[in-house]
């Protein structure tokens, strides 16, 4: 973001928008994990940030995108990844508990990349998409 808009300002807002719906969220999210099933959370969270993400894909694509598309976009996602992302951490925990799980992998593949990881991963290719189309 930095080197596509040169401002330190727009970098400064895109982290925040990626890191503070996270911490606000996260308490109630937890709990919320807790009460309902967790598998509901899970899929209809990814569902939910599938749909955002093909959004995303089509303004960039059509040459829609402006800076406060990429800001609420980064909310929206942070908000749901920060009920998904417990879900997924209780739902694993169960799973090792219950030794469903293999226990070579469990340390390994599960952990290696996140889904916020790939959001991040999915947000810097749309720049270098940028970069490289000249737009």
């Amino acid at each position: 973001m930095l080197e596509l808009t040169g401002s330190g300002t727009t970098t400064g807002i895109l982290l925040l928008t990626a890191t503070l719906p996270g911490v606000l969220c996260g308490p109630f999210a937890g709990v919320l994990a807790d009460r309902i099933s967790r598998k509901f959370l899970i899929v209809s969270m990814d569902f939910f940030r599938g749909i955002i993400t093909l959004y995303l894909s089509w303004i960039v694509y059509s040459s829609q995108v402006v800076f406060i598309h990429l800001v609420i976009i980064t909310a929206i996602i942070a908000i749901s990844s920060s009920f998904f992302n417990p879900a997924v951490s209780a739902t694993l925990r169960d799973e090792r508990n219950k030794g469903t799980m293999l226990t070579d992998l469990k340390d390994g593949a599960s952990y290696i990349i996140s889904h916020q990881d790939i959001f991040y991963l999915f947000i810097i290719a749309i720049f270098i998409n940028l970069l490289i189309s000249g737009t």
